[in-house]
């Protein structure tokens, strides 16, 4: 099994010899990246929903539904 490990500034460093604490702000950094990868992908989801929202929109519109804007 690979240990985890921390890289700052070009340096690594091995997690499971750090402090306690240290390790456990290692797992709470894992889970925070793990989260803001997760909502990046979500972000990208939904922005590719709403662009194809929008050419959907486009069948339904009809001369019906323009509202004429006074000139």
């Amino acid at each position: 099994m690979s240990s985890m490990t921390y890289t700052y500034e070009d340096t690594k460093y091995d997690v499971g010899k750090l402090s306690a604490e240290g390790q456990q702000v290692f797992k709470i950094l894992a889970v925070a990246q793990r989260k803001a990868d997760e909502l990046n992908i979500d972000t990208t989801l939904a922005q590719a929903a709403v662009v194809a929202m929008h050419t959907k929109m486009q069948e339904y519109l009809s001369d019906k539904a323009l509202i004429k804007e006074d000139a």
